[in-house]
């Protein structure tokens, strides 16, 4: 079923959903297979993300196993989703900021995988992680080397928000 779903993809998902059933039922051969298997659904996924970004999750939950089951391949595929679900991800912490550490983490991701879009997208992300760990050295110096991390980061990064914020948390860290 692979080998007919490498030249047609119609027949990926059906190979995927076997070779699914054949790791989870013990077959450890089956791996590498099932990895290629992610790999050609999530770059379906992924072309389709591609006009509607909103619908990348599934690209990258794909193509994150087919990385991790060892397909090489997928790698800057997986860089790409990492950067558009990154970007979904920031888009939601900008109205809660709770949820900027996903955002980073697959901006982070995105960027050391060789996506240098992704930069100034990070350095935001960075930003608003930052302001919650200046919020907590504030109370808890202790808490400051974090935030200077993440601040410094983001200045270095472009994010020129960042930079009064940075100013302060030096204050904590010299403490």
């Amino acid at each position: 079923m692979l080998i007919r779903a490498q030249t047609d993809q119609t027949k990926v998902k059906l190979a995927w959903n076997f070779l699914c059933d054949a790791v989870n039922g013990g077959c450890i051969e089956a791996i590498p297979f099932r990895a290629e298997a992610c790999f050609l659904q999530g770059k379906i996924e992924l072309e389709k993300a591609r006009n509607d970004p909103i619908n990348v999750k599934p690209a990258w939950s794909l193509l994150c196993d087919a990385v991790n089951g060892g397909c090489i391949e997928a790698i800057p595929f997986r860089t790409e989703a990492c950067f558009l679900q990154g970007k979904i991800e920031l888009e939601k912490a900008r109205n809660d900021p709770i949820n900027a550490k996903l955002a980073w983490s697959l901006l982070c991701d995105a960027v050391n995988g060789g996506c240098i879009e992704a930069t100034p997208f990070r350095a935001e992300a960075c930003f608003l992680l930052g302001k919650i760990e200046l919020e907590k050295a504030r109370n808890d110096p202790t808490n400051a080397k974090l935030a200077w991390s993440l601040l410094s980061n983001a200045v270095k990064e472009g994010c020129s928000e960042a930079s009064p914020l940075l100013a302060e948390v030096n204050s904590y860290v010299s403490k």
